[in-house]
């Protein structure tokens, strides 16, 4: 509509205009060690700075972060680096589902298929930390208020079936995928 009309462009990559809605789905591009994926996402982070939209960029190789982070326009979410903005992570996850969803997705990505089993594991160990706290602050009257560094003081703390036994407050599945823990208060093969 607009445009087809010329008012609005999409972007153009390798010559060929997106329409805007192709922009926000998905695309896949492939190519061997320097063959240009890299500048073709520079190239659309060009035009969408020029159009003055926002941008999240997941960096894990941190090529973008060393050529476009300025931290007068961008915020960085990276506790591997000490310009990143401090994530208060307990006020957007409000919901139980919620922070499955986000461990599901974080750990989804370390993943590889043939860990998918205990990388599933961990994410629902890491949940059920996360909703337990959550869970405890309902239950005071109180907002949640646990950070990363709570999580990760607890996981550091506890011994194995301790972690499991307060993991298992928050997602109660973890009884019957690790039932030894409830059982004998060890961790077997069951």
């Amino acid at each position: 509509d607009a445009q087809r009309a010329g008012k609005v462009h999409g972007l153009v990559l390798g010559g060929i205009e997106l329409s805007r809605s192709a922009e926000t789905r998905h695309s896949l591009v492939i190519g061997l060690q320097g063959g240009g994926k890299t500048v073709l996402l520079d190239a659309a982070l060009d035009q969408i700075e020029q159009r003055r939209e926002r941008r999240m960029i997941f960096d894990p190789k941190k090529d973008f972060v060393k050529t476009r982070f300025d931290p007068k326009h961008a915020v960085l979410l990276g506790p591997w680096d000490s310009r990143s903005a401090i994530w208060h992570a307990a006020a957007d996850f409000d919901t139980p589902s919620r922070a499955f969803e986000f461990c599901q997705v974080l750990y989804q990505v370390a993943a590889r298929p043939e860990h998918k089993r205990w990388v599933g594991g961990a994410a629902r160990i890491v949940a059920g930390l996360i909703i337990a706290e959550m869970l405890d602050a309902r239950r005071a009257n109180r907002p949640a208020a646990w950070t990363w560094a709570t999580i990760a003081q607890q996981i550091r703390a506890m011994d194995d079936v301790a972690m499991i036994a307060r993991a298992a407050v928050g997602d109660s599945t973890i009884r019957t995928l690790i039932p030894s823990a409830f059982t004998t208060g060890k961790l077997t093969r069951d």
